[in-house]
């Protein structure tokens, strides 16, 4: 049975700390810095502490508190003014209706692959000791490949609504010029040397970027897809995906069913809420990175078991044997 909200009401609901309220009942669904609350499913979205209403950065649209429930978190009208001014939106012949917030979809331009062997996707992948074998598999199941501008990475879905890009020029160009000048060079294959990733005097900075019909996808390789998934390992980056997966065949834990995810980074809490939703008779990990960010992230999913790489991310581990 509906209520209604008095004029009062909706004037006290608007006067409310949003800052202190989405700390206090949503906190899973926003992140605190610098003064401010963003909301993890899009950061653009901003409440100041000690303020009323929102704005976003990105559109500078704004808002009142109401708005803010309504927009982002699912309220109904009635249940957004109740639970700001009662703090849990429930009273007595009222139970608040919660519309499930359906993510907007947008159309995305995947690159086009290169017509010729991949040689920049084998040379950049070899390099941080992912095998060729699997290389291959990843390239023969569609769910990766080489674009033919630019020469990048191109991890996609396999329904193509997602995709991560990663530059390979830039990686391409990180031969070292010192060479053997230099007292710390190591000669590997194709002339790299194999203390670039330590090396204090070495920075590279490839391109990577990420597109998504809508903000929950993913990117994600089922090694048996004709095997029901046992578990489902959630990373931030394609490549710590495949790493992840290489690190168990080394470890012998191939033998179980998993399904290794990217979600683009650690602030796409819906990707994970759809993932966690998702599951069935599945067990859903946590495997993202190891600093700050991923400690966020496991602190917001604390009903989650997760695994951490040694290193920063599960690449380091792998490239650096260290698992």
């Amino acid at each position: 049975m509906g209520i209604s909200v008095s004029k009062e009401q909706y004037t006290q609901a608007c006067s409310v700390d949003l800052y202190e309220f989405l700390v206090r009942e949503h906190p899973t669904d926003v992140k605190q810095q610098y003064g401010s609350v963003l909301l993890l499913a899009d950061q653009h979205v901003s409440v100041k502490r000690g303020y009323h209403g929102y704005r976003n950065f990105r559109t500078d649209e704004t808002g009142n508190n109401i708005d803010y429930l309504m927009n982002f978190l699912g309220y109904d009208y009635q249940g957004a003014v109740l639970a700001l001014i009662n703090g849990s939106g429930v009273e007595a012949g009222y139970v608040p209706v919660f519309k499930p917030v359906i993510p907007k979809s947008k159309e995305i331009v995947l690159p086009k692959p290169l017509d010729g062997r991949y040689k920049n996707l084998y040379a950049f992948l070899l390099a941080r000791k992912i095998p060729a074998d699997v290389i291959q598999i990843l390239v023969d199941k569609g769910i990766l490949y080489q674009s033919a501008e630019g020469n990048n990475l191109v991890f996609v879905s396999p329904q193509g609504d997602y995709c991560e890009l990663r530059g390979t020029n830039s990686f391409a160009d990180r031969r070292c010029r010192r060479r053997t000048e230099c007292e710390r060079y190591c000669q590997v294959e194709r002339g790299w040397c194999g203390r670039m990733d330590v090396c204090p005097d070495y920075k590279p900075d490839p391109f990577h970027g990420c597109k998504k019909k809508s903000p929950d996808r993913f990117w994600f390789f089922d090694p048996e897809p004709e095997k029901a998934a046992e578990r489902i390992y959630i990373c931030e980056a394609a490549i710590d995906a495949v790493s992840l997966y290489v690190i168990h065949k080394k470890q012998h834990m191939d033998s179980n069913k998993n399904v290794y995810v990217s979600i683009g980074g650690v602030a796409n809490q819906r990707t994970i809420n759809r993932i966690v939703r998702g599951r069935r008779d599945s067990s859903v990990i946590l495997a993202v990175d190891n600093d700050e960010a991923g400690q966020e992230c496991r602190d917001r999913n604390r009903n989650l078991d997760y695994i951490l790489p040694r290193n920063k991310d599960w690449n380091d581990d792998l490239k650096k044997g260290d698992y």
